[in-house]
């Protein structure tokens, strides 16, 4: 794969955008109620989220979100009767969206590309597009996504069929002819990420599954991204917390981040004394999906600042163990060729700090970074715990605006010119 933003150390923190729904229903007066969410927004108004992406361009996000986080085949033809070819082709239009921002942000003010510089010259590169694949819940808009308690019909098979549809319908525009998601045989054999608009500025597209509440949940992105179809992408996966420690279902965030992470797959390595109700345990667990490459980044979103700096260290931790691993089985078996194994990056993008109520679609509370005296102060010193912590990419989630992103960006230009404190290892 071509080199691009996510394959080499960089200087911390990459930023990522902010609040893309929020943005839209605050910026731009849209009325986000219905089960669409801010995907209805790419039929009734696309300009609005261009104008969107290019405001968090210029604030300095160096990753922008597609408006597919609630997008989903069966939701538009429930709530705006398209046909599964419309409903995948409108999805496929975020895309576009995303790259014509892009584009003219380079061409409006070069000055303005991100440039992460290292101590020696090296190239820079755009910014990059994350397809925002929300959880399954988000789809059925009745407040699961917060509880990861889904329909009996959700199980982990399904869960898998929908997310591989769902992203293929994003990334190419296709249906395949269903509403429904395609059973998951495996067969293509794509080998290269496609290009939608062959436009050289952009290598690839990263698949951000976003807002992800349970361990079900995690176990099936596991599988659909062992898809051929898929597993040429770098891929992102964030999830949201209620606690300091676990997910919304309640599962701990370390169980759900080893299960992408394959970290506890079993082996023939496996130590001898291991006890006979671990052994049990592992035979009687599904089979874990076929190694892929290395996610590109894991962390969490959609969740209160004040919990994210005990969540990044305990997702950094299951990197670096993960990475550690990996290591250690490359050099047993001679496979790595001398080079160090891809690093997943940890991500952290939490809310404003209100509270939002999934019933009456409303927030409420406090949220220290929209009060009248700005973001800066408030939302960097929650940056600086979260760098401290580990996190390696950082922005924001519900409610946060551009001027949130720009005191990331400020940051972090002011920690570069501090001779690069803040430094991703390659």
């Amino acid at each position: 794969m071509a080199d691009n933003l996510f394959s080499r150390g960089r200087r911390r923190p990459l930023v990522l955008d902010g609040g893309l729904a929020t943005e839209l229903e605050t910026a731009h007066a849209k009325d986000l109620s219905g089960s669409l969410w801010s995907a209805r927004i790419l039929l009734d108004d696309p300009d609005s989220i261009l104008a969107v992406h290019r405001a968090y361009l210029a604030a300095g996000a160096q990753i922008i979100t597609t408006a597919t986080y609630q997008a989903s085949v069966a939701g538009f033809h429930r709530e705006l009767a398209l046909t599964p070819s419309e409903a995948a082709a409108l999805m496929h239009s975020s895309l576009r969206l995303a790259e014509d921002a892009i584009t003219a942000h380079v061409a409006a003010d070069a000055a303005t590309t991100q440039r992460v510089e290292e101590e020696e010259e090296e190239e820079a590169f755009p910014p990059a597009i994350a397809v925002s694949l929300g959880c399954f819940g988000a789809t059925l808009a009745d407040g699961s996504e917060y509880t990861g308690v889904y329909p009996p019909y959700a199980d982990e098979d399904y869960l898998c069929e929908f997310h591989v549809a769902r992203a293929l319908a994003v990334l190419n525009g296709d249906s395949g002819g269903r509403g429904t998601p395609p059973p998951p045989t495996m067969t293509t054999t794509t080998t290269t990420p496609p290009n939608s608009m062959q436009n050289p500025l952009l290598l690839l597209h990263l698949l951000l599954f976003e807002t992800i509440p349970s361990l079900l949940e995690a176990r099936a992105i596991a599988r659909a991204l062992a898809h051929p179809a898929l597993s040429v992408y770098p891929a992102g996966v964030a999830f949201s917390c209620g606690t300091a420690t676990t997910v919304r279902c309640g599962a701990t965030l370390r169980e759900c981040i080893d299960a992408l992470l394959l970290l506890r797959r079993p082996s023939a390595d496996d130590d001898d004394d291991a006890s006979s109700a671990s052994s049990s345990a592992a035979a009687a667990a599904p089979p874990p999906p076929p190694p892929r490459a290395p996610l590109a980044m894991v962390g969490v979103n959609c969740t209160q600042p004040h919990l994210c700096a005990s969540l990044v260290r305990i997702a950094a931790a299951a990197v670096a163990e993960a990475a550690a691993a990996s290591s250690a089985v490359s050099a047993k078996s001679h496979s790595s060729g001398g080079k160090k194994p891809p690093t997943t990056l940890v991500v952290c993008y939490p809310n404003s700090g209100e509270v939002y109520n999934p019933v009456t679609k409303t927030w409420s509370g406090p949220g220290g970074g929209n009060g009248e005296a700005g973001p800066d102060a408030w939302w960097a010193g929650w940056c600086k715990e979260w760098l401290a912590a580990g996190a390696d990419v950082i922005g924001g989630c519900c409610r946060t605006r551009p001027r949130h992103i720009e005191a990331i960006a400020r940051l972090k230009k002011n920690a570069m010119k501090e001779k690069g404190l803040l430094h991703v290892q390659p």
